[in-house]
């Protein structure tokens, strides 16, 4: 019988939250001290998201900010206005709340997961090239967890 030591269960069931897109509080079994920087790692990931922003907070703000009306974030409009304020939300989304990208992919008016995968790509390869997208989301996020 193969008994696992706590650091392996662990990082066993850190590996599942990944590949299920888990995003919730992790149940520390070591101390961080004594935890591998993959752990310390996870640890910082795993409680990133805010229980008390909800999918439509975010809507609400980004439209405030970007000056899109909600109703076109959610719509089939492919204008590049339109559709960055629509990526920009469903990237926020998928990293300030618990929901994986099927559940997201319907809240945002019944889109494909992959979709949803594709709009979070994209922002993330954006924020690496571009300072004005980046000051975007930045200002978005803080409105969001600020509450202002």
């Amino acid at each position: 019988m193969n008994i696992a030591s706590p650091q392996e269960q662990f990082e066993s069931r850190r590996r599942l939250d990944v590949l299920y897109g888990r995003k919730r509080p992790a149940i520390v079994l070591l101390p961080p001290r004594r935890a591998t920087p993959v752990v310390r790692d996870w640890l910082l990931i795993s409680t990133a998201y805010k229980p008390d922003i909800s999918v439509d907070r975010i809507l609400e703000v980004v439209s405030e900010v970007t000056g899109i009306p909600v109703i076109d974030i959610l719509s089939e409009r492919r204008g590049e206005r339109v559709v960055l304020a629509r990526h920009i939300a469903m990237y926020l989304a998928r990293h300030l709340t618990k929901y994986a990208y099927p559940k997201l992919g319907k809240l945002f008016g019944g889109k494909d997961h992959a979709t949803v995968l594709n709009a979070t790509n994209r922002i993330t390869a954006l924020l690496e090239t571009s300072r004005d997208a980046v000051d975007l989301v930045k200002s978005i996020r803080a409105r969001l967890e600020g509450g202002n």
